[in-house]
């Protein structure tokens, strides 16, 4: 394809890539990125802006002070400054979090690996292997208002995986493919990979990732569904 593309959108499941020939492969040894100028910015873009600078962000809330709640006030390492890519960047927001479920997970990465539906309909708090059960089940309940739910403890982080999402939209085996969707699954507490991937990526991948990653090769996917 002569045209190249990538869309990459947050949401509950994380970030989420639709990618033709946009694949550059693995990314070499040394690889390195700039950190995003984030400051000032309203949160809700934050995942988005990291993403397509090929980090991953971590928000921290602080008191607002002199700031207008819910922007960001300060990023580290300091915007423009060269990283690996994949690297994780702290990214600190003012004001507390909003109250839906969406905007309680964002604001707490270090324990939560996102929300999202099982197959009967049951919304799964996806945590981290090292967070809290009680404590984050406090965070949310208010928000879910009596829904039928269900925390699942992951074997992995939010920010392990979301570095995995980076490294996978840049692999030279899934340049054949026509496009691919991929995203942080919390309901699998995984990456999720579908869409058109050679035979060959597919094993590779698994070997690779193990249980970190699904995929399931066919159509690219549509987004993964949002509560």
């Amino acid at each position: 394809m002569a045209n190249r593309w990538a869309v990459m959108i947050s949401g509950v499941v994380g970030a989420v890539v639709l990618a033709g020939c946009a694949a550059t492969g693995a990314a070499p040894a040394g690889d390195t990125t700039t950190v995003p100028e984030l400051v000032g910015n309203d949160a809700a873009v934050v995942d988005k802006v990291a993403a397509s600078a090929g980090v991953v962000a971590v928000v921290e809330r602080e008191a607002p002070g002199q700031h207008k709640p819910g922007t960001v006030v300060r990023v580290e390492p300091a915007p423009g400054t060269a990283v690996a890519r994949g690297s994780t960047v702290t990214v600190v927001v003012a004001g507390p979090a909003g109250g839906t479920v969406d905007e309680i997970v964002a604001a707490d990465r270090r324990t939560f690996v996102g929300v999202g539906i099982d197959k009967d309909g049951t919304t799964i708090i996806a945590i981290g292997p090292d967070a809290d059960e009680q404590a984050a089940l406090d965070q949310v309940r208010p928000a879910l208002a009596g829904r039928k739910h269900e925390v699942r403890r992951c074997t992995a982080p939010w920010a392990d995986l979301s570095r995995i999402v980076t490294e996978v939209t840049r692999r030279e085996d899934l340049k054949a493919g026509q496009g691919f969707g991929i995203a942080v699954d919390p309901a699998l507490c995984a990456v999720k990979v579908t869409g058109d991937i050679p035979a060959e990526a597919v094993q590779a991948l698994r070997e690779q990732y193990k249980d970190t990653i699904v995929v399931e090769p066919g159509a690219p996917a549509a987004r993964l569904p949002r509560r």
